[in-house]
């Protein structure tokens, strides 16, 4: 989990390398959509504890 955690995390930083016409605004919005799409899959994981601290 925490290996996905991590690769889902670098997205927006891979983005603005692949896309470096995209502004510090846009990635900033990539970053903040992943985050919530990892808080929203750890939260879907259920109430086991650990889940939605891991993506924090």
């Amino acid at each position: 989990m925490s290996t996905i955690r991590a690769r889902m995390l670098a997205l927006a930083s891979d983005i603005a390398q692949l896309l470096p016409h995209l502004s510090k605004h846009d990635i900033l919005a990539i970053d903040s959509a992943i985050r919530d799409a990892l808080h929203e899959a750890a939260d879907a994981i259920g109430a086991d504890g650990g889940a939605a601290e891991a993506v924090k």
